[in-house]
């Protein structure tokens, strides 16, 4: 097996968040403010251990982005925080690895303060995720999260008077009985506080879920696609009149303040996943990809073929605003001008004014964004025609 990787993104997995809300259906540990210590030495030996191992195997020298999701990292307490802070300097100090580039954290409103503040700024880390979904305490009951509007408002008060680095918010439309006025509030907080990124999700009701099952007996109601759409247009309007410029199907930036980690997944660029439930991508010399996971006690991996990768380029590529260049999905096993495989969708898309080419570069526009899954599946359907025969 032939690995070819040039540059690396470092993930890093932190199951455990202080209450599981009812539509979440990510692996993640709910502590309740009580973090068991034993799981927690577990998590951290898997990441310190699996680090050392692959980060030497790849032989990295230089590190883009580091992402800690969750789960809610900040959860944990800043005690343990300051420990798996720890351990990953540790890793790119042992292996002789240079970092300075965009090193994100995931925090919810209550774990916002001044203290963890300081440590995060001692250990390089320079941009924040807060989850703060919504401002109003019913939309937030509605979808069975635990906190309030007057916790994310002292959080966003501290993050503007204390943090240096950059911040983005995570917001939720469609949720049922959500007005546009809450995202145009949450829109003119995050201007007021200095937030330069938001990420707009659409409420999706996963099978198994608390909110799933209060649904199905009648104790909420469902959420609607009209809803949804409806939001989300006024939610990209407002957040386009107040600065923040769509990139990507779900995130808004201001000028130079995209998710760089994010991208880099976007482009199918190689990242090493840490912790149980950390996914690794990497790319092979044939032009595939090796990916696993080595949480949970047991290590599973898949082989994928210069289809598949072709096919989760297209899939994660045409995500963006500005597109994907053809130059960017071709290599290895992957055959010369690979948009002609999908020519007959292109040129339907581009018929009905949802699809753009400029500057060597082939994206949806903002209407054809809207129909992303639609023409996925058009572009997959006609791949699985298209694609040569002798190539797997």
């Amino acid at each position: 097996m032939n690995l070819f990787v040039h540059d690396l993104s470092l993930y890093i997995h932190v199951p455990f968040c202080f209450d599981k809300c009812d539509y979440c259906d990510f692996f993640s540990i709910p502590h309740h403010g009580r973090p068991d210590n034993r799981l927690l030495d577990r998590e951290f030996h898997l990441i310190e251990s699996m680090g050392s191992r692959w980060l030497r195997l790849l032989q990295c020298r230089n590190l883009e982005t580091i992402y800690i999701g969750g789960g809610t990292p900040s959860s944990i307490g800043l005690d343990r925080l300051e420990r798996l802070l720890s351990i990953i300097a540790g890793l790119i100090k042992k292996e002789g690895i240079a970092f300075e580039g965009e090193y994100t954290i995931e925090a919810n409103p209550r774990d916002i303060s001044p203290d963890l503040i300081t440590l995060l700024e001692s250990y390089k880390v320079n941009r924040l995720s807060l989850g703060l979904q919504s401002l109003n305490d019913q939309d937030l009951r509605a979808i069975g999260r635990s906190g309030s509007r007057a916790q994310s408002l002292n959080a966003l008060s501290v993050l503007s008077s204390r943090w240096k680095g950059r911040f983005s918010l995570d917001i939720i439309a469609g949720i049922p009985g959500q007005k546009s006025e809450s995202i145009d509030e949450i829109v003119e907080t995050a201007v007021e506080s200095g937030a330069d990124h938001l990420s707009i999700y659409q409420l999706t009701i996963e099978e198994g879920t608390p909110l799933a099952r209060k649904i199905a007996q009648g104790l909420r109601r469902a959420p609607q696609d009209e809803d949804y759409l409806r939001l989300f247009k006024h939610a990209v309007e407002t957040a386009e009149k107040a600065g923040f410029k769509r990139y990507e199907v779900s995130a808004f930036a201001r000028k130079g303040c995209e998710s760089r980690h994010n991208l880099r997944y976007w482009y199918l660029r190689p990242y090493l996943g840490l912790g149980s439930g950390a996914v690794s991508t990497l790319p092979l010399a044939d032009g595939g990809a090796l990916r696993f996971c080595t949480g949970k006690g047991r290590y599973m991996k898949e082989i994928l073929s210069p289809k598949q990768r072709f096919t989760e380029a297209l899939m994660t590529g045409f995500r963006l605003v500005a597109g994907v260049a053809e130059s960017m999905i071709s290599g290895t096993g992957i055959p010369d001008h690979p948009f002609r495989l999908i020519g007959k969708t292109i040129t339907d898309y581009q018929n009905r004014g949802l699809l753009f080419m400029r500057n060597g570069r082939m994206g949806l526009t903002h209407q054809g964004l809207d129909l992303l899954d639609r023409f996925l599946l058009d572009c997959l359907v006609e791949l699985d025609t298209t694609w040569p025969e002798n190539r797997s």
